[in-house]
């Protein structure tokens, strides 16, 4: 796979000597990211009947003037994922206003929203993008692993539609083809990912179940083992969708790309033990003339994990930012 040449290198990457995709994403979780950040304005946007998000978001000084960033996180994270808070922290440093999106019943927003986020939520983004472009100069979206699904769906779904301010958009990790990457998590060597991810689910769902015990009455999580059976007992039925294989169909962005209208850039590691790396060996990426994809050697999921070169310990993350930077650089003739 071949990244599309650009008029401009991104930074150098060497990954973090002798470490695997496995030692990479699980360092970065724990790995404690630079700060900087101011505090937060909080806001709750709706974007649905039942349906509130909480994005927590800091304005840069005469911000109407400014471009903003807005960050949409993966499967069980939250606006305070470590990868969240520190492409913040960079965004922030570099003049763009940052938005943290919490998808819905994630992190301290769990309680605003009736129903649970899934993976093809994009119009939830899409609300979240038309509500910062009233407050910013430009948008641009950064998107990891689920996160970029709905990142990606959401800008092909609207194509040339798309609002006039939301400039460009960026994928770490992206998965895209849904069916894959769980096929991906039910290999026995991710065990320990499968485990920690239906964990989660299930404690949020018992968690909304006490909540709005109403809605849910009927819906149980009981002996689910895997990612696939969660999907299958409660997001197909919850949202309409056959089964879980038509729910990943539906949902994934892949096959929907061809509409993308807005620059992307694509982050994903060969030895990411997540996504499968060729999941993006697709014509609608290789071919796409406004999309940028790299696949490092190294780095794992979410990860990245850099040795030096550019001065950032999280390379993927300093990357979506440059991105960023040169389109509104372009843009302004700054």
């Amino acid at each position: 796979m071949r990244a599309h040449e650009e008029s401009w290198e991104l930074p150098p990457y060497r990954p973090l000597g002798g470490a695997g995709g496995d030692a990479h994403t699980l360092l970065a979780a724990v790995w404690p990211r630079p700060g900087g950040l101011p505090p937060a304005e909080d806001t709750v946007i709706e974007v649905a009947p039942e349906a509130r998000l909480l994005v927590r978001c800091h304005w840069q000084p005469e911000h109407r003037a400014r471009p903003a960033v807005v960050l949409v996180h993966g499967l069980e994270g939250s606006s305070e994922s470590g990868y969240v808070l520190g492409t913040a922290a960079l965004a922030w440093q570099a003049g763009f206003s940052v938005v943290r999106m919490n998808l819905r019943g994630c992190g301290d927003g769990f309680a605003l929203s009736v129903t649970p986020y899934h993976s093809g939520l994009s119009g939830d983004v899409a609300a979240v993008v038309q509500a910062v472009a009233a407050r910013a100069a430009a948008v641009y979206v950064a998107g990891f692993s689920l996160g970029a699904n709905l990142t990606l769906k959401m800008a092909a779904e609207a194509g040339t539609a798309a609002p006039e301010r939301l400039r460009a958009i960026a994928g770490i990790s992206p998965a895209l083809d849904l069916a894959a990457c769980v096929r991906a998590l039910e290999r026995p060597r991710n065990r320990f990912y499968q485990a920690y991810f239906v964990a989660s689910l299930k404690r949020s769902f018992r968690r909304r179940q006490r909540l709005f015990p109403d809605r849910y009455r009927g819906f149980s999580v009981h002996g689910v083992r895997t990612v696939r059976a969660f999907d299958e007992r409660v997001t197909a039925p919850l949202f309409g969708f056959a089964g879980a294989d038509d729910y990943y169909r539906r949902a994934s962005a892949l096959p929907l790309l061809e509409g993308l209208s807005r620059p992307a850039l694509l982050v994903a590691a060969a030895d990411d033990p997540l996504v499968p790396v060729d999941t993006l060996d697709h014509d609608a990426l290789r071919r796409h003339p406004r999309v940028r994809l790299v696949v490092t050697p190294a780095g794992g999921h979410c990860a990245f994990l850099a040795a030096g070169g550019n001065g950032h310990r999280f390379w993927a993350e300093a990357a979506a930012v440059e991105f960023f930077r040169r389109q509104w650089e372009q843009a302004t003739g700054g």
